[in-house]
């Protein structure tokens, strides 16, 4: 009996060292579980956070080309592409120290060349502007990117004028003044060297294909920003997206 007695502590102790293993593993279990449910949770929330950012309301979140994929996606469409185009040639700047101002320099895909023109001068020193008119093979528009200004170096950019407003249109018919469902784009630009992507107005009829497409610079709001040292009108780049 004595014998017995002594071998007690170290029976408990066993019994004591077992239940501290089975609450270790229960615990490690259970902290491998909710880990796990948290990385599916953070993969859930990135999942909800893009598929937010899909949504027009939400589009700050994504590019404007992700953002054009993911409606024509929705929409069952193909997905955008940079358009080809050809500029025809507006009144324009006189060529300068080598650098030339022709409307073709909106689409040659370098924002150091510019398409201007000098609004001190007439016809340009009225309160309004015809720039040049693209013609394109076009059955959607999904957006128009556009670098303002003479983007050639900042102090270019600083000291000529570039555009405050836009109107970007469909040529139907040869209609001077365009119906709502013909404006592309109707809106400000901002005081900015880097490319803008601006998107299509809500009003844009985009089942009928487009062929001829014109931008015009409306008297009111007034549409440029004065240069520091010169009164030329720039602007450097103009793409259109879509298919």
């Amino acid at each position: 009996m004595t014998g017995n007695r002594k071998s007690m502590p170290t029976v408990l102790f066993i019994v004591l060292g077992c239940m501290l293993g089975m609450v270790i593993a229960f615990a490690v279990m259970m902290y491998l579980r909710v880990n796990d449910s948290m990385e599916e949770m953070t993969a859930y929330e990135d999942s909800a956070k893009l598929a937010a950012a899909a949504r027009p309301e939400d589009a700050g979140t994504m590019t404007a080309e992700k953002l054009a994929e993911s409606r024509v996606a929705r929409n069952g469409r193909s997905a955008s592409r940079k358009l080809k185009a050809t500029a025809h040639d507006a009144a324009h700047l006189g060529s300068q120290a080598g650098n030339t101002y022709v409307a073709a320099n909106l689409l040659d895909g370098n924002p150091a060349t510019a398409w201007a023109v000098d609004l001190d001068t007439a016809p340009f020193d009225s309160d309004h502007l015809y720039g040049p008119t693209f013609t394109l093979d076009a059955n959607r528009i999904d957006y128009v990117t556009i670098v303002n200004g003479y983007a050639k170096s900042v102090s270019a950019f600083k000291n000529n004028t570039s555009a405050r407003y836009i109107k970007i249109c469909r040529v139907m018919d040869g209609d001077e003044f365009p119906e709502p469902e013909d404006i592309i784009y109707s809106g400000s630009l901002r005081d900015t060297m880097s490319p803008q992507k601006l998107p299509v107005n809500p009003s844009f009829d985009n089942s009928r294909p487009t062929r001829e497409i014109a931008i015009y610079f409306p008297a009111d709001p007034v549409y440029y920003r004065q240069g520091a040292k010169w009164n030329d009108f720039c602007i450097s780049e103009i793409e259109f997206w879509g298919n």
